[in-house]
């Protein structure tokens, strides 16, 4: 389930591409805005997360205690997101780990038994046809993109003053 974050044009940057080194940047900067948001409790509208159900936020609050929903228990899904893909004027957010079984006794040894792509896709599918609740958090808000915007801008700015 990646993410591809695209630079949009802005005029030169058709006769100087963004390069893949800047673009792994670009991406780096989007996961550290995606985790920072998500930990905070806001999905990719920079909306609140639904809350927890009454069931689930007891056994969570049990184990961990309570706390936000912030889609952390172990923390692996957020810490594995990694840029999976780079070319010119994009990069692709995906996950380290994919696929698992939930086992294990424990709330947390469960979670951590399960791959981060599919704890994402759970957290972010449209629900269809269950009742399940989705908590989007994959994306960039309107500022966060505005932010990766300012980044590549200066670069593209850095690479023009080079031929003055």
């Amino acid at each position: 389930m990646p993410v591809t974050v695209k630079v949009a044009p802005i005029g030169f940057d058709k006769f100087l591409p963004v390069d893949e080194a800047v673009m792994r940047d670009v991406g780096d900067l989007a996961i550290r805005m995606i985790r920072t948001r998500t930990e905070q409790g806001k999905d990719k509208d920079g909306g609140a997360f639904v809350a927890y159900t009454p069931k689930y936020a007891e056994l969570k609050a049990k184990e961990l205690g309570a706390g936000p929903v912030n889609l952390t228990v172990s923390g692996r899904m957020l810490n594995d997101m990694e840029v999976s893909d780079t070319g010119p004027n994009r990069a692709s957010i995906g996950f380290r780990s994919s696929g698992g079984r939930a086992t294990g006794k424990t709330f947390i040894q469960r979670s951590r038994s399960v791959g981060a792509e599919d704890k994402a896709r759970w957290h972010d599918r449209d629900g269809a046809g269950k009742s399940r609740i989705k908590r989007p958090f994959m994306g960039l808000t309107d500022a966060e993109t505005a932010k990766v915007q300012d980044r590549v801008e200066k670069y593209l700015a850095e690479r023009v003053a080079r031929f003055k």
